[in-house]
């Protein structure tokens, strides 16, 4: 990577289009409710990145970032379905529960069931100051949907 910009790099994350569902589906044996779900997808995370200011949960004053999904509809993960850069996945051919509805970042729809991306996301790229975990990172902007 010559310009040293990681977005732009192969790999990136495949398969957490499915961090949700795969989630779910694995902690079905031991009884987690959506609340302790959410708290470990969003408000754990935003901590651990420093982000809890601005993301994590439903707060007036923090961003308005959520997701409707239908936790009983069981989904077959298909390569067609992939909505990242780079199509494998090692969820490909695997059944998890649930499926996502809608995405909403900054309160403005971003993904919608059957209709897919719905343009360009009013995300931005946060990254957290090295050391620091007071809930303030340092704003990049940047093309692409990062939060």
């Amino acid at each position: 990577m010559q310009d040293g910009d990681f977005t732009k790099a192969w790999g990136g994350i495949a398969g957490l289009q499915y961090r949700l569902q795969g989630t779910w589906t694995a902690s079905q044996p031991f009884a987690v409710d959506f609340m302790r779900l959410s708290e470990l997808l969003s408000g754990k995370v935003a901590d651990i990145f420093g982000l809890s200011a601005s993301k994590g949960r439903i707060v007036k004053g923090l961003d308005a970032d959520l997701v409707i999904w239908d936790p009983e509809e069981e989904q077959v993960i298909q390569e067609s379905e992939c909505l990242h850069r780079h199509k494998a996945s090692a969820y490909t051919g695997q059944k998890l529960m649930g499926r996502v509805k809608k995405t909403i970042v900054h309160g403005e729809v971003v993904y919608e069931d059957g209709r897919g991306i719905l343009g360009a996301s009013p995300g931005k790229l946060l990254l957290r100051s090295a050391g620091t975990r007071d809930g303030h990172p340092q704003e990049v902007v940047r093309d692409q949907v990062c939060t």
